[in-house]
This record gives structure tokens, sequence and C-alpha cells, in this order.
């Protein structure tokens, strides 16, 4: 029997959260684990930051521009309600943007979807996940802003500085006290010195 358009739909979404869900338990298997395979993003440290425009979870406009040059880093987090690792880290996530809201703006990009809101909504209000949250756009074959910025599994952490650029990256759980010292960093917008191609000797004057 042919599959409908609905269930073709939840079974490639299925497909796509146990492969997020692999990934991101890689860490924890031991050596004899295979290594994700590369992302097809081009994001890097240093890079500016791919603009976004999402819908957040209280029907709001979520745009990444909106938070940019205001003297605070933002902190994107991408991560899914079916990731065991991402639901011990978002309260802790949580907490420290409620301590440290005058230096950071956190903002989560949820990789699930508006069908799953019986579970996702109840876990961010009893865990007090009160900074902005969207849902990704899905595509065919992954989640737009995601493929954007080149994740390949949750959590995974991207720190903005004021003017935009990526200052940090990082995947999987991270102690809150270094993700608080890597803030601290990125509030200084001289970080480092361009690299300039080198300029063409010019020949001296006869």
């Amino acid at each position: 029997m042919t599959a409908t358009p609905w269930k073709t739909r939840r079974n490639r979404r299925a497909r796509l959260l146990l492969a997020l869900l692999w990934i991101a338990t890689l860490g924890s298997a031991g050596p004899a684990a295979a290594a994700p395979s590369s992302t097809d993003g081009t994001v890097r440290v240093g890079d500016m930051a791919p603009e976004f425009g999402l819908t957040a979870f209280d029907g709001s406009p979520l745009r990444l521009s909106d938070y940019l040059g205001k003297g605070r880093p933002v902190l994107i987090v991408f991560w899914s309600y079916f990731c065991f690792p991402c639901q011990r880290e978002m309260p802790l996530v949580a907490e420290m943007a409620r301590n440290l809201s005058d230096r950071v703006q956190v903002v989560g990009i949820c990789l699930d979807g508006p069908e799953y809101d019986g579970k996702i909504l109840p876990y961010v209000e009893s865990n007090r996940i009160t900074f902005p949250n969207a849902y990704d756009r899905q595509t065919d074959d992954f989640f737009e802003v995601a493929a954007s910025y080149g994740v390949v599994g949750t959590p995974t952490f991207y720190l903005v500085d004021p003017a935009g650029r990526v200052r940090f990256i990082h995947l999987g759980r991270l102690p809150i006290d270094v993700l608080e010292k890597v803030i601290a960093s990125a509030r200084d917008p001289s970080f480092c010195a361009e690299i300039l191609p080198p300029q063409a000797q010019k020949a001296p004057s006869p």
C-alpha cells in the first residue's frame, strides 16, 4: 500500500531524529565508534553568523538580527526534546540565561516540530526555559537554519558576538562555568586581528 504524504513525512522525520540521537551519543560510545561525517555547512569560528527568521513558541518573530548590536553576545542553542543530553542541559542553560541576562541573550532553535507541542511546551514550562525558542523549518532532507549553520547533532552551541561574528562552536554538553567564561570573552569586540592578504611588493623607483 502506498504511504500517504503525512505518513511519508512522519517516517522521514523519525529517521532524522534517530540519526540526530545517534550522532549526539557518539562522544560516549568509546574509541571504536565511527566518527560523524563532516558537515556541509560553511560556518566557522570567525565567520559572520547567518541570519534567520523563525516564529517563536509564543507566536512572535524570532530573528538573529533583532539581538545584535546591543552589547550582548547571542548564544544560539540547537536542541531536541528527544535528545537526552539536551533534556539535561537545557534547564542548566535556562538558569544561566536568567543569572546572566545582562551579559548574554540565549536563543533556542528546536529541531522537532509543532506536532510535538504536547511534550515540548510542558517541558519548557516546567523547567523554566524562558529564553526565546522556535521550531526550525523542516526541509525534505533536514532543517533550514540547522543546515545553514552546519549542525550535525544536538545540543550544539554557537556563540555570536554583538557584531554578528561567530566566536565559539561546540557540539555536545558543555560545563556551564566554561560557557560563562566563553561568554565573557565574546563581549570583547577586539578578540583578534584580521588576516590580510599579502601585499605585492612595489618595485623601487629608478
